[in-house]
C-alpha cells in the first residue's frame, strides 16, 4: 500500500489530523449495489516483497515464537527490530506520566530507519496503547514506505476497532486475532485470523503424534489448567460427579499442570477448551494443532461461527455457558458465568458414543469427526494465509478488479457471500480427505 496522506476517518470518534480537520470519507457502490466506503489515497502496490523486516513496537511476551514462526511463516524475514528493555526497576514506582515518557523513549528506538516491506507489531488493549499505536502508524506513513502492514496483538476482550479508530484510519492493513463485529466497518483492511500455538516446543511437536487417529489415543478426553475461572470450575465439578465422564479414559488436572501438556493434548481425542479470559483461547488452537477435537463453552457456537468457516465450527463440541460483564469491573473478560449441567451431560454423552461406536461402514465416529475437522481446518488455514499474502502484496482484487485494500466497509451480505464461496470449496476437500483417512 502507498501512504499518500492520512487515511479517511469515517466517524466523529476519529482523532483529528494535525490541522484539526477530519477528512470526509467517500461513499460509493459496487457492481452489486452494496454500500462501500473507499479511501482514494490508498494505492496498493502489486509488487510483492522478497523479504520483510519485523519490528516489535510492543513487548513480545508469549507471542515471541508464535508470530515469526507461525503467523508469518510464509514471509521471509530479513531482520528483527526489538523493543529495548525497560529501565524501570522492580523497586521503582514511577508516576503514570513518567512511565509513559520512558515507554515513548523506548518506542522511538523502534521507529528509526523504517524501511519498505516491514511488519509492525503493536498492542492497543495493553501497552503501548491507542495513542502510541496511532503515533507508530503515522511514523510508517511519514517514512514513505510503500508496503507495510501491522499485526495487532492482545485484543482479548478489547474493542479497539471502536475505541481506537484513529489507528485503523492510518494503519492500512491490520492483521489481528479475536473476532470483533465492530471491525467489519473496515472490510478487508482488517484481517482477523486464528491464533496458533504460543509455546515453541509445543509448536514443534512431531507430526506423527499429531496425526494419530483419535480412536488410537490414550485419552478419550483431557483437561489440565492452572488458570481457574467460573466456567472451568463448574465444568470440573460436574465431571467429578459424573460416572459416565470418569468411566472414559481421561486426564484431568484442575487446578494444576501436567509435565508435558502438548504430549497429553496430542494423545487426546477430545480436548476440553472452556473459556479463559474470553471464549477464544490458545488451548483451542493447541488442540487443533494436535489433531484433537476442541470442546468449547459457547452457546450454539455463536462466537466460533463468526470467526471460522462452518465446515470447521460444525465439528466443534459446545457446552452452554452464559457470560455477563461483572458490575464491579465492567469488562467482558471479568465475567459472571452460568453453565448448563444439561449441556455437560449432552456433550459427554456424545463423546462417549463417538469414542465407542462406529458408523455403518465400520469407521469409528470419533475418527470420522477428526478427519472432517482436520480437512476443513487445513483448507481454512491455507485460505487465510493466501489472503494475507495477497493483501500484504497489495495485489488482491475483488470481482470487479478493484484492489481489496481500498474497500473499507463491506455489508453483511458481502461477508455472507464470501463465506458461502469459501465453504463451497472446503466441503469437497473435506470429503476427499475423509476417504483417504479411512482407507
Amino acid at each position: 500500500m502507498l501512504w499518500q496522506g492520512e487515511s479517511v476517518c469515517t466517524t466523529s470518534l476519529c482523532e483529528p489530523m494535525s490541522d484539526g480537520n477530519v477528512e470526509p470519507a467517500v461513499q460509493g457502490h459496487d457492481a452489486l449495489g452494496a454500500n462501500r466506503w473507499t479511501h482514494p489515497q490508498l494505492s496498493p502496490d502489486p509488487a510483492a516483497c522478497a523479504t520483510w523486516a519485523l519490528r516489535w513496537h510492543a513487548e513480545q511476551w508469549r507471542e515471541s515464537n508464535y508470530l515469526p514462526r507461525q503467523l508469518l511463516r510464509d514471509f521471509v524475514l530479513r531482520e528483527t527490530v526489538e523493543l529495548p528493555p525497560s529501565d524501570i526497576t522492580k523497586m521503582e514506582r514511577p508516576s503514570r506520566s513518567e512511565y509513559e515518557r520512558r515507554l515513548s523513549a523506548r518506542l522511538n528506538a523502534t521507529l528509526i530507519g523504517i524501511e519498505d516491506c516491514t511488519v509492525g507489531v503493536v498492542r492497543i488493549r495493553q501497552q503501548p496503547g491507542c495513542a502510541e499505536a496511532v503515533r507508530i502508524a503515522r511514523a510508517y506513513r511519514d517514512a514513505d514506505v510503500t508496503r507495510a502492514f501491522f499485526v495487532l496483538l492482545g485484543e482479548e476482550g478489547g474493542d479497539s476497532c471502536e475505541e481506537c479508530q484513529a489507528f485503523y484510519a492510518v494503519a492500512g492493513l491490520v492483521v489481528r486475532h479475536y473476532h470483533d463485529p465492530s471491525c467489519m466497518r473496515y472490510g478487508e483492511r482488517v484481517l482477523t485470523v486464528p491464533m496458533g500455538v504460543a509455546d515453541a516446543e509445543a509448536a514443534a511437536w512431531p507430526s506423527s503424534a499429531r496425526s494419530l487417529r483419535a480412536s488410537e489415543r490414550r485419552h478419550a478426553w483431557s483437561f489440565a489448567s492452572k488458570h481457574t475461572n467460573d466456567a472451568r470450575t463448574q465444568l470440573v465439578q460436574w465431571i467429578r460427579a459424573s460416572d459416565k465422564a470418569l468411566a472414559l479414559p481421561h486426564l484431568l488436572e484442575y487446578p494444576g499442570e501436567v509435565p508435558n501438556f502438548m504430549r497429553e493434548t496430542c494423545d487426546s481425542a477430545f480436548v476440553l477448551a472452556p473459556r479463559g479470559n474470553v471464549e477464544d483461547t490458545w488451548r483451542v488452537y493447541e488442540a487443533l494443532h494436535c489433531g484433537a477435537i476442541p470442546v468449547v463453552t459457547d452457546v450454539a457456537l455463536r462466537y466460533w461461527r463468526r470467526l471460522l468457516p462452518a465446515a470447521v465450527a460444525d465439528e466443534l463440541l459446545a457446552i452452554d455457558c452464559h457470560f455477563s460483564a461483572s458490575p464491579s469491573k465492567g469488562r467482558a473478560r471479568d465475567a459472571v458465568t452460568q453453565c448448563s449441567p444439561d449441556s455437560f451431560a449432552r456433550e459427554f454423552d456424545l463423546i462417549s458414543r463417538e469414542w465407542r461406536d462406529s458408523d455403518e461402514t465400520g469407521i469409528r465416529l470419533v475418527d470420522a469427526r477428526q478427519a472432517r475437522l482436520m480437512s476443513a481446518w487445513g483448507a481454512y488455514d491455507a485460505e487465510w494465509r493466501a489472503r494475507l499474502r495477497a493483501l500484504a502484496a497489495g495485489g488482491a482484487t475483488d470481482g470487479g478488479g478493484r484492489h481489496m485494500l481500498i474497500g473499507v466497509m463491506s455489508t453483511a451480505a458481502d461477508l455472507e457471500r464470501r463465506a458461502v464461496m469459501r465453504d463451497s470449496w472446503i466441503a469437497p476437500a473435506r470429503d476427499a480427505a475423509l476417504r483417504l483417512h479411512v482407507r
